[in-house]
């Protein structure tokens, strides 16, 4: 890696990383229980991974091209669907090729950009926020599925 800092270890491990435990967290849950919610305003665990699933092929492009794309985000609800479509091999398969894809760019960012910002319509981070995004998410949402594991009783 040409473009090795504590900030590029740092994520590149523990998004891999990140991404096993979240599917993990998701096998703890009953199989009939994925796709459910205990309360009609909560998210079920097969919307918060299929989110995870769809949002690092979302932040590889943005990494990539360093922009926003409001047509990219215009889809978010038709892909997050085919997403949730997907049988569950293949939802972890996405997942998976989606992180690998999410850690090759960024190793490819260069040191010198980690501070060049990126426009969006609610705040302007910088590439290197943006690349933490996929650690935080994925971990955020597998917090949000053990929640919904010790709800059920069957958190590990």
């Amino acid at each position: 890696m040409s473009n090795v800092s504590s900030l590029h270890a740092f994520l590149t491990t523990e998004t891999q990383k990140t991404a096993e435990a979240l599917i993990h967290s998701y096998r703890l849950l009953p199989a009939d229980k994925r796709d459910w919610s205990p309360a009609e305003t909560a998210r079920t665990a097969l919307d918060l991974f299929a989110e995870c699933a769809l949002m690092n092929a979302y932040t590889t492009e943005m990494i990539e091209t360093r922009a926003w794309s409001d047509a990219r985000y215009a889809n978010f609800v038709q892909d997050i669907a085919e997403v949730k479509a997907l049988g569950e091999e293949a939802l972890f398969a996405r997942l998976r090729e989606n992180t690998q894809t999410v850690i090759a760019a960024l190793r490819e960012v260069p040191e010198e950009a980690l501070g060049v910002e990126i426009a969006m319509p609610w705040e302007q981070p910088t590439l290197a926020q943006i690349m933490a995004y996929p650690y935080w998410n994925m971990s955020y949402h597998q917090a949000q599925i053990n929640y919904l594991a010790s709800i059920l009783g069957c958190l590990e």
